[in-house]
Parts: structure tokens; sequence; C-alpha cells
């Protein structure tokens, strides 16, 4: 089974931020040892963790080591001004991230 995760926010959850940092955190080390997972995307806040200096940098680079494909929105990118920081050249679009999704098997918003 083909699994996409959806980030949208630079942490998980409502309430202390920076409960939901460390949340998030885990969350991707865990991916890191999934099998089924096809791609993670990034939208709207969530984009700003593909950032060199994010809170989540460590955990992306694995992700990225592991081969899962990180597709974030270039509109959101360049809403946020961070393209330059980014740690992959990788973006992604609408059309892109809509066809991921209808073919993935399940889909997980973070």
């Amino acid at each position: 089974m083909n699994t996409v995760y959806i980030i949208n926010n630079d942490h998980i959850g409502h309430g202390d931020a920076k409960l939901g940092r460390k949340i998030l955190r885990t969350c991707l080390r865990k991916l890191i040892n999934q099998q089924d997972v096809e791609a993670v995307v990034f939208y709207n806040g969530g984009v700003r963790l593909l950032t060199r200096d994010s809170h989540a940098s460590v955990e992306i680079g694995l992700l990225l080591e592991k081969g899962i494909e990180l597709l974030p929105c270039q509109t959101c990118v360049e809403h946020f001004g961070i393209k330059s920081a980014l740690v992959t050249d990788r973006l992604s679009n609408m059309d892109e991230i809509l066809g991921v999704l209808q073919r993935a098997e399940k889909v997980i918003t973070l």
C-alpha cells in the first residue's frame, strides 16, 4: 500500500506550538522506518520545514537520504520567500500534488 502524508504546518496539533514541533519531529523520525511511504506533501506553513535552519532539518535530511519524495508547494515556497533556503531543489505544483494524492491508496494529514 502506498501512503502519502500531508504536512501543512511546522507543528502538529493545536495549543502549545513548542510541543507540536517536538511531536512533529518524532513523527518524521518514525516515517523514516515506514515501508509504505511514497511521498510527503508540504504546503502552507509546512514548507518551512524544508529549510536548512528548520527545527526538523535533521529529520528532513533523513527522509531525503531514504529516498522518500518530498513535494513542497511552489506557490507556498514563493509566498514565504524561502526558495534559496530549501534543502531540496525539488518544487511541486498543485497539478502534481493532486495527482500524487489521487494515486495514493492512503492519504494522512498531520
